[in-house]
């Protein structure tokens, strides 16, 4: 995650200090040095972190596979903000942002899908196998 976090231009990586591994030598080797340039943060209570940071002007994109046409299970007001392609660099510049990834299996717990400002997915490509069915958050 870190690799790919400082790939794609992110400027820092929040982890929770609870539900989540801790930072050990493994981790950071398999960072293959990209730890070394963006700098890791750790919060203990995700609300108090979620409040705080809106108030100061942040949006939260939870990470969520891609909801179905008639999926009544997500309010109306959280359905996703679909982005294109075209359209991340705009929503990026819109002002600072996370993005929060879930767990390895259930992903996002749904009250802290529930407390950010849209939802994101990644559809699957056409004629993938069924059995791969998300993206490894690892």
């Amino acid at each position: 995650m870190t690799r790919s976090a400082y790939y794609l231009g992110a400027e820092a990586i929040i982890i929770s200090g609870r539900n989540s591994a801790p930072l050990s030598a493994v981790c950071l080797k398999a960072a293959a040095g990209a730890a070394e340039y963006i700098p890791t943060y750790e919060y203990t209570n995700s609300l108090t972190f979620l409040n705080g940071s809106k108030d100061n002007g942040w949006k939260f994109y939870a990470a969520v596979p891609p909801i179905a046409n008639g999926d009544q299970k997500v309010p109306k007001a959280k359905i996703a903000r679909t982005l294109d392609e075209s359209q991340v660099g705009r929503a990026l510049l819109e002002g600072p942002c996370c993005l929060i990834l879930g767990q390895e299996g259930q992903g996002l717990r749904p009250w802290l899908a529930n407390h950010a400002d849209y939802r994101v997915g990644i559809a699957k490509g056409d004629d993938t196998d069924p059995m791969v069915d998300s993206l490894n958050v690892s």
